[in-house]
Order: structure tokens, then C-alpha cells, then sequence
């Protein structure tokens, strides 16, 4: 996101202090602390113990909660939320006084819907809609390193989900004249990004 998003558009990498509320077992935060000194990170869940955690969250917090929470102070919010509570958790980011970008990795049907449409968008409408060309190796909530498999003729094929998925991205520095949302399409980059590590299973 930070590589193919941020510093391939007008946003740049911004400085503030930055949440991810739905870390899980820290697939994007250990990255996001690479880019970023200030990060913290919590989900619903306790994901400490779990053996395929590779970034332990700081917190257990409800994100949706009301009142103060560990990203109440937060300025730049990137996260993966849950499918089903994607659209809350937008609408909590976009509520923090001090939100300065938020950007949230979703399933690219996401942005269909009319009661989406009619509570978020119409109001609300992301700044930029980056499309991944390639398909994530998420599966279950999991992230997994797709392993070259054999076809019946003996070719070598990249394991693959058909699920797309999206960054959605807002901009609270945006230009007043904006318009509609920017469409851009991510190029393919795993291969040049990926490092040792970054897979659980690895």
C-alpha cells in the first residue's frame, strides 16, 4: 500500500501517529512499522498467543466502541477489517478529529451495493479506488505464501483465490474540487515486495 498507493499519488507518505484496529496476527502492522515510528495496533481479538503471529497487537479493543480507545488519537488509519463491518469501521475512522488519511483493504465488491452506496459513499466517496491486478493470498482471515503447483501437463502454476480486493483510500488534505474518486490499477508486485518472513507458513 505504502509502495504502490501512497507514494505513487498525490498523498505521498504522510508523518502521524498511525492505528491498525483489526491486526489479527500482524500481517500488516510489521510492515506498517516499517514506514511509520508511531503505530499501534489492537483487534477484538487476543491474537498473542497464536503460534502464526508475526507482529503481536498492543491491545484487545473493540474498535467500534464507544468512548476513548487505544485509537481514539490516531491520525492515519490503514487496516483489513472484517467484510461484514467494513463500512463501521470506515465511518469510525472518518469520525476521529485528528484523522489525517485512512486507507482500508476490502473486498473490490465493496464498493457495490445501494445501502453502502446510500450511507457511506454517496456522502463519503473514497478519494482514491486502487485495484490490485493480482489476487491476495488471503484465505479465512489467513494469509498464505501460494506455492508453484503442477498442472496435468507438467506446467508450473501459481496457486491463486478469486476473491479481488481493493485499497479504498481517503484523503483529509484533498483538494476541495476533487470530484469523484480516482481510480488507479496496482500493478503486479508481489514478487519484487515479498521478503523471508512475511508468510506464517514460511
Amino acid at each position: 500500500m505504502v509502495e504502490e498507493v501512497l507514494a505513487q499519488t498525490d498523498i505521498g507518505v504522510p508523518e502521524g501517529r498511525v492505528c491498525e484496529p483489526a491486526s489479527n496476527r500482524g500481517y500488516m502492522s510489521r510492515t506498517l512499522k516499517e514506514y511509520w515510528p508511531d503505530v499501534t495496533t489492537s483487534d477484538i481479538f487476543d491474537y498473542r498467543a497464536d503460534p502464526e503471529t508475526i507482529d503481536p497487537q498492543d491491545f484487545v479493543a473493540d474498535f467500534l466502541a464507544p468512548g476513548d480507545t487505544p485509537a481514539a488519537s490516531a491520525e492515519i488509519v490503514i487496516s483489513n477489517p472484517p467484510f461484514t463491518a467494513a463500512a463501521a469501521f470506515i465511518a469510525r475512522a472518518l469520525a476521529l478529529p485528528d484523522w489525517r488519511l485512512v486507507a482500508m483493504l476490502t473486498r473490490s465488491s465493496f464498493v457495490e451495493g445501494e445501502t453502502r452506496y446510500q450511507t457511506l459513499f454517496a456522502d463519503r466517496p473514497p478519494h482514491f479506488v486502487c485495484l490490485f491486478v493480482q489476487r491476495l493470498p488471503i484465505l479465512r482471515s489467513k494469509v498464505r505464501k501460494w506455492q508453484p503447483t503442477l498442472t496435468t501437463s507438467g506446467l508450473k502454476r501459481r496457486q491463486t483465490t478469486a476473491t479481488s480486493y481493493s485499497w479504498l483510500v481517503w484523503w483529509r488534505d484533498a483538494p476541495a474540487n476533487w470530484g469523484d474518486p480516482r481510480f488507479r490499477f496496482i500493478p503486479p508486485c508481489r514478487d519484487r515486495l515479498e521478503r523471508p518472513g512475511d508468510y506464517p507458513d514460511e
